[in-house]
């Protein structure tokens, strides 16, 4: 079975992946308090019984994929903004991103009369 679902082509993996998800909303939808109750308490212990018997170089390679998981999840947010103030990309829409604040240059410098945002060291800034 993995192997089949490893050469699934990318659309049908998303397709079955969703119609998996409705079925099991669907499911949870219909489950009873205690069912959810015990649901969950089974997950706990198969959780925990896989944890307890996981040994050193399984639990660090665990936290090391983990940690692969979280660093490119994060990089693949800014990856489409790397050097973005640079070098402006049109299909991307900066005003909806919460990462992007936009603002516009609307004070002028008193020494050099170049526009400047709010808050901007006056003069020339040299690092």
């Amino acid at each position: 079975m993995r192997r089949r679902r490893g050469n699934e082509a990318p659309l049908k993996q998303e397709s079955r992946r969703e119609s998996n998800r409705l079925r099991m909303v669907r499911l949870r939808a219909m489950e009873t308090v205690q069912e959810q109750k015990t649901r969950r308490k089974f997950s706990c212990l198969q959780m925990m019984q896989g944890r307890i018997s996981e040994n050193a170089e399984d639990r660090e390679e665990t936290c090391e994929c983990q940690k692969n998981i979280t660093h490119s999840s994060k990089m693949s947010i800014w990856k489409d903004k790397e050097n973005a103030a640079y070098s402006y990309n049109p299909p991307i829409d900066y005003k909806s991103d919460a990462s992007c604040t936009l603002v516009s240059m609307s004070i002028t410098c008193q020494f050099c009369s170049a526009m400047k945002f709010k808050g901007e060291t006056p003069g020339l800034y040299m690092l």
